[in-house]
């Protein structure tokens, strides 16, 4: 039997068991669910926008996914905090807020981020980094 064959005849047997250890996982957790369903996105983005760049910049720099654009980067910011941050810098009056650090060397704090155009972000240069330098 392969693999995937096993894992399907897996998941009909036990799928009362796998929901039960996901629902507990959503409470034990519930800064980690994921925003991207649309239902949930459209909620939060009506409710506190400031969370959906919070969620995604949170997944950016503490989730290793083996790739350049996922650096382990310095994550040092509170909902309440990038909240502050949203009202001080205006960002619902912008077509496409996108975060930014005004100092790419350094990781995501109050003092170091703010909020600007997602096109003016995409046009600011990259710096690299070496993959030897690793944040706290």
């Amino acid at each position: 039997m392969k693999n995937t064959e096993y894992n399907k005849k897996y998941y009909k047997e036990h799928k009362e068991e796998q929901l039960a250890r996901r629902r507990s996982y959503r409470d034990k957790h519930p800064d980690q669910i994921k925003i991207e369903n649309k239902n949930n996105y459209h909620k939060m983005k009506a409710i506190a926008p400031w969370m959906i760049t919070y969620k995604r910049a949170q997944t950016r720099c503490l989730y290793d996914r083996n790739s350049s654009y996922y650096m382990r980067i310095e994550f040092n910011l509170k909902p309440d905090e990038i909240k502050e941050v949203w009202h001080r810098d205006k960002a619902w009056m912008l077509d496409k807020p996108s975060i930014d650090r005004k100092n790419s060397n350094k990781g995501y704090t109050k003092d170091n981020i703010q909020f600007i155009e997602l096109q003016e972000n995409i046009r600011k240069p990259r710096t690299k980094r070496s993959s030897k330098e690793v944040y706290a």
